[in-house]
């Protein structure tokens, strides 16, 4: 058992590598937690380093300068944090959408898996990120055999304020029988490809599919904050559950 402050503090750094080893399933939790698993690896690779020199750490920084290295320690964490946060929002926000060939694949695999539809890719010309987007979609999905045509939006169409969203029009005379279900088919394959999107739906007219590819979003609107803040919303979120 720890017997001074710097034992006792050597102790629960060595139980937290302990941890890191033996439950790797640990960062995946972090990352559903959190969404962004690089911050838990980098606190994780901070705390594993000092658990290693900790030794030569204690003989070389006595008393007020070992308070001094844990707070630069600290401050890293927390800026990198917050590094991660901008990148984000940066790729998110900033740079044109494309896919990659691992979201190709996922997109040409899923489809394969049923059968083949058409399918129009509504976009604004005007809008050259969003038509270059669409193109990119359409490509991926007419690997699957699926028809593609990319189609300028009309302009009666209540398109999306962004992202991308699912049309299909003429629910009531949609085919029937699970290996027609073309909806779930196209859903499954944007979330296998991890592509965010939304669902609509017209009860009448004939029967069609659509996706309509909106601009990306124009501004921040919601920020999760840095690591240590979400580590605190988190365990404050489920203090409230263990009260009610």
């Amino acid at each position: 058992m720890p017997t001074n402050l710097h034992d006792g503090f050597l102790f629960l750094v060595w139980a937290c590598i302990l941890v890191g080893i033996v439950g790797a399933g640990v960062v995946a939790w972090l990352d559903r937690q959190f969404r962004k698993a690089g911050e838990a690896a980098l606190l994780a690779a901070v705390v594993f380093v000092c658990g290693l020199y900790w030794p030569q750490i204690i003989v070389a920084l006595p008393g007020w300068k070992f308070v001094g290295v844990g707070a630069a320690i600290i401050y890293m964490v927390l800026l990198t944090s917050e590094h991660f946060s901008l990148r984000h929002d940066f790729n998110a926000y900033v740079l044109p959408r494309k896919l990659t060939p691992k979201q190709v694949k996922a997109i040409k695999d899923s489809l394969s898996n049923g059968s083949q539809f058409s399918l129009s890719i509504l976009a604004d010309i005007k809008d050259q990120e969003a038509w270059n987007y669409a193109h990119q979609l359409a490509t991926a999905i007419q690997q699957a055999q699926w028809t593609v045509n990319v189609v300028q939006s009309p302009p009666n169409l209540n398109m999306p304020q962004s992202g991308v969203q699912i049309l299909e029009e003429g629910a009531n005379a949609r085919p029937s029988g699970p290996t027609n279900n073309y909806v779930k088919f196209l859903q499954d394959a944007l979330k296998a490809a991890k592509i965010s999107h939304g669902s609509g739906t017209i009860m009448a007219g004939a029967y069609k599919l659509s996706l309509m590819v909106a601009p990306r979003p124009l501004r921040i609107q919601h920020n999760m904050g840095g690591l240590f803040f979400r580590i605190g919303t988190f365990f404050n979120q489920l203090g409230h559950k263990f009260h009610r």
